[in-house]
């Protein structure tokens, strides 16, 4: 799935109120320590942070993640979710090079641009499934209307 995609089914689709980009195949975990690892050494972080993300010294950038467990081991939701950033932030920190400096300034905060990325994780008897939410607001709720009138008809009668 490329960007172009993405963005076609967020023109065209008129059912959806999410679109959700799956990253990875579903995996196994019995322990926090297991999550981690395994959310760092997947490869789909590098691939779509990076090359679809600029960053620079006024970006910073928040992982918003969403967590359901059904009948599994780790029932912690706000653990599981600290786990799977720990994970993200391990495997994005592989990937970027030694020539880029991190900023050591003390800018406040609101001259600072802030990315959100939404992630949904459902785990289901110690399966879990990662997804990336490509729609953070409801498509319902985007407001392709801005000049309405009134209804040729009443609601009552159509």
């Amino acid at each position: 799935v490329n960007l172009d995609t993405i963005l076609k089914c967020h023109l065209y689709l008129g059912s959806a109120s999410h679109i959700y980009l799956r990253c990875g195949k579903k995996f196994r975990v019995k322990s926090f320590s297991e999550l981690t690892k395994k959310v760092s050494t997947m490869n789909c972080w590098e691939s779509w942070f990076h090359n679809n993300t600029t960053i620079n010294d006024n970006t910073s950038v928040e992982f918003q993640i969403r967590v359901t467990s059904y009948k599994s081991k780790l029932i912690h939701t706000k653990a599981i979710a600290q786990r799977i950033q720990n994970g993200i932030i391990k495997a994005l920190e592989k990937v970027t090079t030694t020539t880029q400096q991190k900023s050591t300034s003390n800018e406040s905060k609101s001259n600072k641009t802030i990315i959100t990325i939404p992630i949904l994780a459902r785990l289901d008897r110690d399966i879990i499934q990662l997804s990336i939410d490509t729609s953070p607001t409801p498509m319902h709720q985007r407001g392709y209307k801005f000049e309405t009138g009134k209804a040729p008809l009443r609601e009552d009668i159509a």
